[in-house]
């Protein structure tokens, strides 16, 4: 991000009553909006994210969280020095939007999000080393979008995805040769808000929707 893009960016958060946060805004790579209702961190430029997962204590007022790419193009890299960053989200009790698009060397989701009882929107579009998401990702009952494209080393799609009764969107359903029992499109039928899943098979992707 050029530092005049970046410069415009800051100005028109302040004038919409964002504001910056000091403990995480050290070197000015992260906005944070603190207005009741519209509460939001987002990572506009730290493409190695270091920090420790005591970073979000304190924070449960946060509803949005853009920590990966937010950026349209795929030219831009994010990755964590550290995947335990991850263990601190379940501080974030209000979490409703939650992006870890683009990030890389996120092997696995740790359980702990599962305790993100609010959560609408899951995004890991693009976590190209992300291999396991949680067997119980059926807990998250308020979840309504799950992106998973673009995630090729996802080794198992767990059953417990049919228990997603709000699901409007999924992408990145994988079929193939699993070891243990997964979900399939069968049991997708039992989501019936689901409008709108894109899934692949092999080199195969289709989009199918009503």
């Amino acid at each position: 991000m050029s530092l005049y893009v970046r410069s415009s960016l800051y100005k028109e958060a302040e004038n919409s009553g964002f504001t910056s946060n000091g403990s995480l805004d050290l070197d000015h790579r992260f906005v944070c909006g603190d207005r009741p209702g519209h509460s939001c961190l987002i990572n506009v430029g730290d493409a190695i994210i270091n920090c420790k997962p005591q970073i979000f204590e304190n924070m449960n007022h946060i509803q949005s969280l853009y920590l990966g790419r937010w950026q349209s193009s795929s030219m831009h890299h994010f990755e964590l020095a550290d995947t335990k960053i991850l263990l601190g989200l379940k501080k974030l009790n209000s979490l409703m939007f939650l992006s870890l698009q683009g990030i890389s060397l996120i092997t696995k989701l740790p359980t702990s999000i599962l305790e993100l009882n609010d959560l609408k929107i899951l995004d890991l579009r693009a976590c190209h080393n992300l291999e396991v998401i949680p067997d119980k990702i059926g807990l998250l009952k308020k979840l309504t979008h799950l992106d998973m494209f673009e995630c090729y080393f996802l080794e198992h799609m767990p059953d417990s995805l049919a228990q997603l009764s709000n699901l409007e969107v999924l992408k990145g359903f994988f079929i193939g040769e699993f070891k243990k029992q997964s979900c399939t499109l069968l049991d997708l039928l039992k989501l019936l808000k689901l409008i709108k899943y894109l899934y692949k098979c092999e080199r195969l992707s289709l989009m199918v929707g009503t």
